[in-house]
């Protein structure tokens, strides 16, 4: 993350999770299956991490414990939100054809993490950050 910034290991780390759930959507076999799954975790382990990191750089120092308590709020949130929509919805894709529910639900996934990289352009690292970067 210090060579290649914080916020660029975010985004590709995006890229790589949407890769392995675009993956798990074309999986029509085991193997397939394991190999999405395993991209999928590497890419969104590595997301989580350094965006937690990377949100650290966005607020002040003395804030950073605060926000990244907020951070992990919103994450849990979003984890209950979108179990609650998640079953519901897959069960209304399921009924029109059997199977489509999940798929429906890892191409919204992989589409989230891909709007993240979006997002993520806009994001400017501050002037205090970059003066504690390592030469």
């Amino acid at each position: 993350a210090d060579r290649i910034g914080r916020r660029r290991l975010v985004m590709l780390s995006a890229v790589v999770a949407a890769l392995g759930t675009f993956l798990l959507l074309l999986a029509q076999d085991m193997t397939l299956v394991l190999v999405g799954g395993s991209v999928l975790g590497v890419g969104a382990g590595t997301f989580m991490a350094t965006n937690w990191a990377l949100g650290t750089d966005l607020v002040p120092p003395q804030e950073a414990g605060r926000y990244l308590g907020i951070s992990n709020l919103a994450g849990a949130g979003a984890g209950i939100v979108g179990a609650g929509i998640g079953g519901p919805m897959a069960d209304f894709f399921n009924r029109l054809q059997p199977g489509l529910g999940y798929l429906v639900i890892f191409a919204v996934y992989g589409g989230l993490f891909l709007l993240s990289i979006l997002a993520l352009a806009r994001v400017r690292t501050p002037a205090y950050v970059e003066s504690r970067r390592p030469a």
